[in-house]
């Protein structure tokens, strides 16, 4: 308990020194939202967990951890303007989005970071949109339907530009292997698969590359080998395409794939791969498995400071909730601090990369020139072969 109140009490006291300089500094004021679900950690000022951190606060934790860190680095620096941060556990009955809102905070408000998904985020776009306050969305990787919001930013991109970084991939490297569309009934499913018919399509009649379609419709939603095995080439490579980001299946698939050890496969995966033990394959040497990410460790100087400085803060290892709280926050404040909220003309300025490069395009409406939202369309291909894990493309 002593520990968990020690991190919070870091968290939330932030340094406003500044302040007596205001005369001569810009002022600048960002809110950070997360959900660390204090209402349920802590009943009549006592801590419910013993000394254990759930699996559900842990994430937004790590999240404001990171961005705490971002900001101790912001604060030391000497500029002619300084930033006013405050994090927002948004699971709170005193600091949810609607409070806030009536409350008017946003009217302050100079720039939003956000770890947060459906709900959340529909109600941060509608209120950044109108008042035009850039909002970066960190970790959700959906648009939830936005339209006209120029200055929401998707740092996680969308199933589509996962989709694109594959498929580039495919036509670059293994537009002659045997290829196999495999896949399930489901919503996310068809929109992934029209993704990819869309992308195949090219500007002429015919398709720019062909494939084999494995649909697995049982209850069990199991691969059947035989069937498989019947699809597979033994004079060529074999790519399997996944069209699913349920991880169970996809767990199905390569264990699958793994034992068809007598054929050359690749496996095309999808983001939810990136946390299934099973990509780690070292039993089928002729087994290749890719999937795309758009944060990657790289374990350079920066990310080894970084994972340091949080051991030290918090005796445990930063997930990547926090690296992308940390650079999302560092980036954004850096930006504020030289651009003042004219932050959109600014979003490819390559000396503000902290541990990964953003490449934040505008998506526009298919009808017109309007801008949807921005986008991140930074995608990492990860390659796991024989119990070795690389990555094989960076933009």
């Amino acid at each position: 308990m002593k520990k968990t109140t020690l991190l919070l009490a870091y968290i939330f006291t932030l340094s406003t020194t500044y302040a007596q300089n205001s005369t001569e500094k810009s002022i600048y004021r960002v809110g950070i939202f997360t959900s660390l679900y204090l209402d349920s950690a802590y009943k009549q000022g006592k801590y419910q967990f013993n000394e254990n951190v759930p699996k559900f606060i842990l994430k937004g934790l790590d999240f404001a951890v990171g961005a705490r860190l971002a900001i101790d680095t912001i604060q030391s620096l000497d500029s002619s303007s300084y930033i006013n941060y405050t994090i927002y556990d948004i699971q709170s009955k005193n600091y949810s989005i609607q409070k806030l809102q009536d409350d008017k905070v946003f009217d302050s408000l100079n720039l939003i970071i956000g770890n947060v998904s459906g709900i959340e985020f529909k109600q941060l776009a509608n209120i950044a949109c109108p008042k035009n306050i850039p909002f970066v969305s960190v970790t959700y990787p959906n648009d939830a339907g936005i339209t006209n919001c120029s200055s929401v930013i998707l740092l996680n991109p969308t199933i589509q530009v996962h989709c694109e970084t594959m498929y580039n991939y495919l036509l670059e490297n293994d537009a002659f292997a045997n290829k196999i569309f495999i896949s399930k009934n489901g919503v996310l499913e068809t929109k992934i698969k029209s993704n990819y018919d869309k992308l195949n399509k090219g500007s002429g009649t015919s398709p720019l590359l062909s494939w084999k379609e494995y649909n697995v419709t049982d209850s069990t939603e199991n691969i059947d080998e035989a069937y498989l095995t019947n699809l597979l080439d033994s004079t060529k490579k074999n790519v399997l395409i996944c069209g699913s980001l349920d991880e169970k299946f996809s767990t199905k698939l390569i264990k699958a794939a793994a034992g068809q050890s007598k054929y050359e496969i690749i496996l095309y995966g999808m983001p939810s791969w990136e946390t299934i033990s099973e990509t780690d394959n070292k039993s089928n040497p002729n087994l290749k498995v890719l999937y795309t990410t758009s944060f990657y460790n790289t374990r350079k100087q920066a990310e080894k400071k970084f994972e340091e400085r949080f051991i030290r803060k918090t005796n445990s290892k930063p997930s990547d909730y926090a690296f992308k709280a940390y650079e999302s926050t560092l980036y954004f404040s850096r930006l504020l601090m030289r651009h003042g909220s004219n932050i959109n003309s600014h979003l490819g300025d390559t000396e503000e990369v902290i541990f990964t490069p953003y490449l934040i395009k505008p998506v526009y409406s298919q009808s017109s020139a309007t801008v949807l939202f921005r986008e991140n369309k930074n995608v990492h291909i990860i390659q796991h072969e024989k119990g070795v894990k690389t990555e094989v493309t960076r933009q």
